[in-house]
């Protein structure tokens, strides 16, 4: 199934377009808006390091909310010829990971649409680049357009699957509510998807929401307000690429959803791309003749990872979701964001190196990817695909020795006996314990090195854990270890819970050497 708009003049299917102008804008248009926020001045270099001018200019300002200024006005200020052919525009990849003959392809594509006729009204950029505006028709429907993702809301996007509801949340409803006017159209992509959704359940301005990769929401928020869940959710139509990573993240709500065909996917970012939506048809010039929605099915990768998301969520303690999202947050931030205050900057490998190895975050990232293992017994598609994901943002040696050590651990499940399995840790342990400070804490105690080791360990083990058998599947026994072998933390160890437990660089470092 698709939906197609044909742009010729003459086509019979775009007489079918001029007779509805009196409605609403249609699904697929909008998506036109949602990309549209993403334009914005740029400093564009060469490979030779010439810089050259960009093609648009910062459009979403109060000046210009004041002015009213038009889709059509910024339109028909672009050489689309020039985005199209010259490559020093067409390869470059703009904000929203968007090449410059995409921009060419969608501009052509809105200007016989009615979409060029909406001037802005009203605009909101906050201090994390979170974008919110109104925009107005020429028969007064109002529509608001959420931005994806600002350059520092991805640890925002992440709290949202550990608390009721989040700052930006809020932030987007307190702008539906400043807007004297009923009856809006709400949509966003991704970020801007939640936030459409979220506004359009707590407040009664909002008749119509298009969520495009938008992701859900925490069974906090679910419990919380679910009399307004079942009252609006029928207002509700999701779209979502059929490799998209964010729609698949906690609880979606909708009263519609359909998958549809990524197009111009080259990379793994843009699996997640709005543009990627649109399949175009071209001209014998190379100018756009129509373009499609084409439906199919969420790819078998995505449902996996979907189910995995809610393994996670339903199998952690709120303290440890917490821990574990909080983790996943910072990682997302460094992987796609940009560091503040500018948000103009990306994050090297390296910065993002020095993050999973500091502190608490490498026990979080083991967590995840045991967690990740357990999963694996009944789905064993996900790790390879979470090592690409990891490999393309993390680089091959960091995410290489993780695995090495994963597959380790894997092995675990294979054994069969809880104290075969506690032998392997030990194993696992020794190596470490060849460094002086541990050396000298096992001879104190006038245990054998290599002989009772291993018992000595499952001893330990079970006495701070005070469980009858050792659970293994509570990952934080590596840092319950650790606790037992540093004689000033002692007086701690009967104190841990979970995985609620103050950290130390010891424990990173012996990571960091198995």
């Amino acid at each position: 199934m698709f939906v197609c708009y044909n742009i010729f003049k003459s086509n019979p299917i775009q007489e079918v377009i001029k007779s509805e102008r009196n409605d609403s804008l249609r699904d697929e248009e909008l998506l036109f808006l949602c990309n549209l926020l993403h334009w914005k001045d740029e400093k564009i270099v060469d490979k030779n390091g010439k810089v050259h001018p960009c093609p648009f200019y910062n459009a979403w300002t109060e000046e210009n909310a004041k002015k009213g200024i038009s889709i059509g006005e910024l339109l028909d200020g672009v050489d689309t010829a020039q985005l199209r052919k010259n490559p020093v525009y067409s390869e470059f990849v703009f904000d929203g990971r968007i090449h410059g003959r995409e921009w060419a392809d969608m501009i052509d594509a809105m200007k016989p649409l009615k979409i060029r006729n909406l001037r802005l009204n009203k605009v909101s950029v906050d201090s994390l680049q979170a974008l919110s505006t109104l925009f107005l028709d020429e028969d007064g429907e109002a529509y608001v357009a959420f931005h994806g993702t600002g350059g520092g809301e991805w640890e925002d996007n992440f709290e949202g699957g550990f608390v009721t509801e989040t700052v930006q949340q809020k932030k987007a409803l307190e702008f539906i509510e400043s807007i004297p006017r009923d009856n809006l159209t709400v949509l966003g992509h991704s970020k801007g998807g939640n936030k459409a959704k979220y506004v359009t359940f707590l407040s009664a301005k909002v008749k119509r929401c298009i969520s495009y990769d938008g992701q859900g929401f925490s069974q906090m928020f679910l419990e919380k307000y679910r009399e307004q869940i079942e009252k609006n959710r029928h207002k509700i139509t999701c779209y979502a690429l059929d490799n998209d990573f964010v729609n698949v993240m906690l609880n979606d709500i909708y009263q519609t959803k359909k998958y549809i065909k990524g197009n111009g996917v080259d990379s793994f970012e843009q699996n997640h791309a709005a543009n990627s939506f649109y399949s175009f048809q071209y001209n014998p010039d190379g100018t756009i003749a129509g373009f499609e929605f084409v439906e199919t099915e969420q790819s078998a990768i995505m449902q996996s990872l979907h189910k995995f998301v809610s393994y996670v969520s339903a199998k952690t303690n709120p303290k440890e979701r917490e821990k574990l999202f909080r983790f996943l947050g910072k990682s997302a931030s460094m992987s796609l964001g940009k560091k503040p205050p500018e948000y103009i900057e990306k994050y090297t490998k390296e910065d993002m190196r020095k993050m999973l190895f500091t502190g608490d975050n490498i026990i979080q990232l083991l967590i995840f990817l045991c967690y990740m293992i357990e999963y694996e017994k009944n789905d064993e598609t996900l790790r390879l695909t979470l090592k690409e994901i990891l490999t393309r943002q993390y680089g091959k040696t960091v995410v290489g020795e993780l695995f090495e050590k994963v597959e380790m651990i894997r092995d675990f499940w294979k054994i069969g006996t809880m104290k075969d399995c506690i032998e392997k840790i030990g194993k696992i342990l020794v190596q470490p314990m060849e460094k002086e400070d541990y050396r000298k804490y096992v001879e104190d105690k006038n245990l054998p090195y290599l002989g009772e080791t291993k018992s000595f360990l499952y001893r330990l083990a079970k006495e701070v854990s005070k469980e009858k058998p050792l659970d293994i599947k509570k990952w934080d026994i590596w840092c319950r270890l650790d606790k037992c072998f540093h004689p000033k933390k002692k007086e701690k160890e009967n104190k841990l819970d979970g995985v609620d437990f103050p950290l130390e660089n010891d424990m990173t470092e012996v990571l960091k050497s198995m």
